[in-house]
């Protein structure tokens, strides 16, 4: 059965990313290396979102909406944030976290299913970037409304002259082209 895209974002993404971690850690390549030692995750957008429910953030589906409502024309919200119903808002989004994730980086996360104070709790090391000229998850709506509530060990780097997609690797013009300008770095 299929589910709302607001209510399925914490479950889907959590097991996924943790399917990845038992799969790396079975690989006979990797095994040695990854099961005695920690493991760390980065992402980026909605990759970001994950990693920061994985190492103990926690979404909060009553966050979504009263962002999404305070901030109609932001981006993420425009682009196809669900917005989840009365009924749905009520349902926790616990039990994310994934304890074999031992560090963490979060880079232009998408954060509007995050209450302000959802990383005060997070006791792994955490680096949090952000780009200043980002187009989807503008700074000052997104991360910034975070920093006076971040438990000790996050370290916040905003990086004045990124974009969105600033922190990949360089796209070919071929592709770079079509893009809408704000998924384009900053001239």
């Amino acid at each position: 059965r299929d589910q709302p895209r607001s209510r399925g974002l914490g479950d889907v993404y959590k097991r996924q990313m943790s399917a990845v971690v038992d799969t790396v850690r079975a690989d006979p390549r990797f095994a040695e290396i990854l099961t005695e030692k920690p493991t760390g995750a980065l992402g980026l957008s909605m990759g970001g979102y994950t990693v920061l429910a994985l190492v103990g953030g926690v979404p909060n589906l009553k966050a979504l909406a009263a962002f999404c409502e305070d901030n109609a024309h932001d981006a993420y919200c425009a682009l196809g944030a669900a917005r989840p119903s009365a009924g749905e808002q009520e349902k926790s989004l616990t039990g994310l976290a994934d304890p074999r994730i031992r560090a963490a980086v979060a880079i232009a996360p998408a954060t509007a299913l995050f209450a302000d104070d959802a990383f005060a709790s997070i006791a792994v090391p955490l680096r949090f970037y952000v780009a200043g000229q980002d187009g989807i998850v503008h700074p000052d709506q997104h991360a910034e409304r975070f920093r006076a509530h971040f438990a000790p060990g996050i370290e916040y780097v905003r990086v004045e002259v990124a974009g969105h997609v600033s922190f990949t690797t360089p796209l070919p013009k071929a592709i770079t082209w079509a893009m809408p300008a704000f998924l384009r770095d900053p001239k």
